[in-house]
């Protein structure tokens, strides 16, 4: 790649383009950034990152083999009625729920609900440090943690979206 990179100024936490070559792309990036909103909702995140660790915690202890992650999956439907979202289960055991009513076009953020592991692995929690060692807390306990609460901040910041965004955990990844 050539060119010069060029650092953008960021918004008031820090949060903004870094470096991003394009000057249009940068001063929208820029611009989302720095929406008093999107502030609100990464404020929330970074003041409930507890609460965010006690939920990848507690769902990453859902033992979720390939094929038979039914209970994952039906937690996370709990989760998001919680949220006061309508959550549906496919006929293969998606779970699927809209933030703001479906429509054309949708942005969709999905999540795996399995995990590599077999049923059989002990889902034994080590802590190194801050380091959080659990079978399937990155494969894929992350990714749903960060689905739901993106899908909160959003809901505590009352962001509303140009396009349907829809929350999809799937099955069957592994």
């Amino acid at each position: 790649v050539r060119g010069r990179w060029k650092r953008s100024r960021s918004a008031g936490n820090g949060v903004g383009a870094g470096l991003i070559r394009s000057p249009i792309v940068r001063d929208r990036v820029d611009s989302v950034f720095g929406d008093r909103r999107i502030q609100q909702a990464f404020t929330y995140i970074s003041d409930h990152e507890s609460e965010i660790e006690a939920d990848q915690l507690r769902l990453t202890q859902i033992p979720a083999p390939p094929f038979g992650e039914a209970a994952h999956a039906r937690q996370f439907s709990a989760e998001l009625t919680n949220l006061q979202l309508e959550a549906a289960t496919d006929s293969i055991g998606n779970v699927i729920a809209s933030y703001d009513g479906f429509g054309r076009n949708p942005l969709i953020i999905g999540a795996h609900l399995d995990t590599i592991f077999p049923s059989s692995t002990r889902l034994q929690l080590e802590r190194r440090g801050q380091s959080l060692f659990l079978p399937g807390i990155s494969d894929n306990g992350a990714g749903i943690v960060a689905l739901l609460w993106a899908l909160r901040a959003a809901k505590a910041a009352d962001l509303s979206f140009r396009r349907p965004v829809i929350a999809v955990g799937n099955v069957g990844e592994e």
